[in-house]
């Protein structure tokens, strides 16, 4: 599919639309008969913007999920009438700002926007979203935060790993916050996967030393790893930066050579922090490859 415009106009009964994996360019008056639709998922097409009043007549939606396009911009009213929605996904696109778009979506409780170009975000970003609790805004460009989340007052995750932020401030936040958020910043999670790395790397080396000293058997913790019930050869972790070349070099490699992976963006949960995600990621895997690059 590459258009679905005047696709359902004599149409209304659709609750769950699924448009994922085609060739999709434009959705302007696309669903203006689906009054009913309560999920749509358009991942995996080729949006490049999406319009004010797109959804002036889908008051009853509850998801959106548009990951995986090219949309550089969604209109500042585009959600007007979308108060219903409590999870948006537009993670994987080339997003410059969020315009203020998120604002009108009263209900939203999960948003993720990562691994876009968001350069900034606006002060009192989220100031109408008093239910949101979970945002990721992991993989951008954003280097001041100032004010963004003081409406979030529910605010229990927040993922800013991968920007250029360097202060965030109590002021940010709201005063009167329901919860204290989990902040994922890039100090985290590089020392949890810098001290993961060392110690494979040592791993070898610090057995042979205890069995020549003949201590190696009571340590169970560093017994070899070969779990035939874990679900992956290896976990492959690595930045938003890296990823084009690692999907081009690494990662035919390795199914070339028959070996099962996990990496971040292939394997996310929606809804969870990224430290529980790559917990168990790690936990699933029998190696951990960690890719660090200038």
């Amino acid at each position: 599919l590459t258009s679905v415009n005047g696709t359902f106009k004599n149409t209304r009964r659709i609750r769950d639309l699924n448009l994922s994996y085609n060739r999709i360019t434009t959705i302007t008056d696309a669903f203006t008969s689906l009054t009913s639709l309560k999920k749509l998922s358009l991942k995996y097409n080729l949006l490049t913007h999406v319009p004010d009043d797109t959804f002036n007549d889908n008051v009853e939606l509850l998801q959106i999920d548009m990951d995986a396009n090219n949309i550089q911009w969604i209109g500042r009213t585009t959600f007007q009438r979308l108060s219903t929605v409590t999870d948006f996904r537009v993670r994987n696109n080339n997003l410059i700002s969020l315009n203020g778009s998120v604002r009108p979506l009263l209900s939203i409780k999960y948003f993720d926007a990562a691994f876009n170009e968001i350069g900034y975000l606006e002060k009192g970003e989220f100031e109408r979203n008093k239910f949101l609790e979970f945002i990721s805004l992991m993989g951008n460009n954003i280097s001041n935060v100032e004010g963004a989340f003081t409406g979030a007052v529910s605010l229990k995750g927040l993922g800013l790993a991968g920007n250029h932020i360097e202060r965030i401030r109590r002021g940010d936040f709201p005063q009167d916050m329901k919860a204290t958020p989990q902040v994922i910043l890039d100090l985290v999670l590089v020392a949890f996967l810098a001290l993961s790395a060392m110690y494979l790397y040592f791993e070898r080396q610090l057995k042979e030393w205890l069995h020549s000293r003949g201590i190696f058997g009571c340590l169970q913790c560093l017994v070899e790893d070969v779990d035939p019930e874990q679900l992956f050869d290896v976990f492959l972790s690595f930045s938003s930066k890296d990823a084009a070349w690692v999907h081009e070099q690494i990662l035919p490699k390795i199914e070339t050579m028959g070996f099962s992976y996990c990496t971040y963006e292939r394997n996310f949960k929606g809804g969870f922090l990224m430290h529980d995600i790559i917990r168990e990621a790690v936990a699933c895997s029998r190696r951990t490859l960690l890719i660090l690059t200038k």
